[in-house]
């Protein structure tokens, strides 16, 4: 059994959201922190359960922001799946 996230990886994790969030914003790019409810967790910017509590018929596309060590939030890595990707590119 793991152990749970200590409150300094929270805060730092709920400090990287905020970071990726502002920089969204600042390229007019729509973007918001999530609610954190249990088994209705809507993720951390946007998931599944985020378009089910506001009646979207289609999910948004899903991408995970990773953290580049030594870097700003706009030299982080942004990782989909290939499915998704090859559905964005047109293939």
């Amino acid at each position: 059994m793991g152990s749970p996230m200590s409150s300094y990886g929270k805060r730092k994790g709920a400090t990287f959201e905020t970071s990726v969030v502002k920089w969204l914003r600042l390229k007019d790019i729509l973007a918001e922190r999530l609610t954190k409810a249990g088994a209705k967790d809507e993720g951390d910017v946007v998931a599944e359960n985020y378009a089910k509590a506001r009646g979207l018929k289609e999910v948004p596309y899903k991408f995970v922001v990773v953290k580049r060590r030594q870097a700003g939030i706009d030299k982080a890595w942004v990782v989909e799946d290939f499915e998704q990707w090859t559905k964005r590119a047109g293939k």
